[in-house]
């Protein structure tokens, strides 16, 4: 079986139950799987044909949805586009993949910038919207195989370009399965609320809600206040969530007073979050907190569970880990140095999965850089965890964010989590500053709960008291709005530490 076949039987199957809902906006099953067909038939007459690579530029809309579907009809490679990039990161994308067109939404139709930019690089334009035109549907969808592509995405980027990673069909489905593996099971009408954007993180669940007869509750923005009504008053609610979103609603619920007990799932991915978030978040909407870890070359790999979480302590291991590998993935700990030799318990080095949705290299011209990221089949993560006497897997930091400050590494997430104890502390990123002594020493940035009368000496103390003097940070700053963000929604280091270094040719100070 190909996606395609799998999403067209589950049409049938559920042909007359909601699958799609965008605010008052609802379509059955076979409803959406029409407008896939008539969409498909319309690309087709453009010229885009089975392997061709396209361009997706949506919100969370139900042209998304419509783009999913007849991509995956045509055989076609859906690429995703991410809405908060720039026309510098989009056309990136396009090219480094081989797009053949782009499909818009009403959201960003009016970009002339975009449009005359395609145009110049020879990339078809395609507006999406509400009402589809007078085509005929297509008859039938294209056959393809388990080893053709089925979409292309692009890394998060903190450090770098966004690189891409190209999953076959055979990939996606075990992405979807593995993804699932650990959590409640999705029934009929369960509603799963992408919060998120579906061209991200979200977008891996669209299949499992729709191949198990589930409502994909699309949710243009994020507003906190509706994600949490529809977490209150939605029966069996299930999303995804990054941690930023996640804190935000726990801050929510608690100036309302609200606890509720009716949602199913709540899944939270893509960045480390705070044993203080994971405790409150199980308080008020029960023990349904899911964490999840991976990364767009290998994922799904561990999962950390409510019955790891509600009963804690805020101070436990396992409350700071990423927690125990999915069934289906093996977690390893290489050596820094020699990135073919595995690391016992405790021993701290690169984290090394390997997974059925694992990347065997880096698409089209990109690939050349993968050769450093693969070994004896397992992706090097550029993350820097250990796996404890339990077999619970704990990330220190990314591999390329280390600090080494007068020969010394230091991993900036040690000092993030003792400044993220504090309780008026909402996020923070550390980095290295250049410094004429030491070569490099950290600096954090601190969003702050507003109200707050926190004082810089007295995180730094914090951070003297739990760490030693040589991993203080050597300033803080401290602002009241959210820290500067990847398109992906991601804090964006880069962004952060580049003023710092203005002048210097590398990131690295010599001393």
């Amino acid at each position: 079986m190909i996606v395609a076949q799998l999403l067209e039987q589950a049409a049938r199957r559920y042909a007359d139950k909601i699958a799609i809902e965008c605010g008052d906006t609802a379509f059955s099953y076979a409803q959406m799987w029409h407008r896939g067909l008539c969409l498909a038939a319309t690309l087709r007459r453009n010229g885009i044909d089975a392997g061709d690579r396209v361009g997706v530029l949506c919100a969370n809309t139900i042209p998304a949805v419509d783009a999913i579907l007849s991509l995956a009809i045509l055989s076609a490679v859906r690429v995703p586009l991410y809405a908060r990039d720039s026309l510098k990161g989009h056309l990136h994308m396009l090219k480094g993949t081989g797009c053949k067109a782009v499909l818009l939404d009403d959201t960003f139709i009016a970009l002339p910038s975009f449009h005359d930019a395609c145009a110049s690089s020879g990339i078809l334009v395609v507006p999406l919207g509400l009402e589809l035109g007078q085509e005929q549907p297509l008859a039938q969808i294209a056959h393809g195989g388990w080893d053709d592509l089925h979409a292309i995405r692009h890394t998060g980027g903190t450090t770098g370009y966004p690189m891409p990673v190209a999953y076959s069909n055979r990939q996606w489905i075990d992405a979807a399965k593995d993804w699932f593996s650990e959590l409640p099971r999705v029934e009929v009408a369960d509603p799963f609320l992408h919060a998120c954007p579906v061209s991200h993180g979200s977008g891996y669940c669209f299949l499992p809600v729709w191949l198990r007869g589930g409502i994909n509750v699309l949710m243009p923005d994020f507003d906190v206040d509706l994600t949490l009504a529809a977490l209150l008053q939605r029966r069996n609610a299930m999303t995804f969530l990054v941690p930023t979103m996640l804190a935000a609603l726990v801050e929510r619920a608690r100036e309302l007073g609200h606890v509720t007990r009716s949602a199913k799932c709540i899944q939270v991915a893509s960045a480390p979050v705070t044993p203080r978030t994971l405790l409150a978040a199980c308080e008020i909407f029960g023990p349904i907190v899911h964490q999840l870890y991976g990364q767009t070359e290998a994922l799904p790999v561990s999962i950390l569970k409510p019955s790891d979480i509600e009963n804690a302590k805020p101070e436990d291991a396992a409350l700071s880990s990423v927690g125990w590998p999915l069934p289906y993935a093996v977690i390893e700990i290489r050596d820094l140095e020699h990135s073919e030799r595995r690391l016992g318990r405790n021993e701290v080095g690169e984290v090394a999965l390997a997974c059925g949705a694992m990347m065997s290299g880096f698409y089209g011209a990109a690939g050349t850089n993968s050769r450093q990221r693969i070994s004896q089949e397992f992706v090097l993560t550029g993350d820097i965890g250990l796996m404890n006497e339990h077999g619970m897997l704990t990330l220190v930091d990314r591999k390329s964010q280390m600090i080494i400050s007068g020969g010394f590494n230091i991993f900036p997430a040690e000092i993030e989590t003792v400044l993220l104890s504090h309780p008026d502390i909402l996020e923070v990123a550390v980095f290295g500053v250049p410094d004429s002594k030491w070569g490099e020493r950290p600096k954090a940035v601190c969003q702050i709960r507003k109200g707050s009368t926190v004082k810089e000496e007295d995180l730094i103390h914090l951070c003297v008291e739990e760490l030693g003097s040589y991993r203080k940070p050597v300033a803080i700053n401290m602002q009241y709005d959210q820290l500067t963000r990847t398109a992906v929604g991601k804090i964006d280091r880069v962004a952060l530490r580049s003023p710092h270094w203005e002048g210097h040719q590398k990131f690295v100070h010599a001393v």
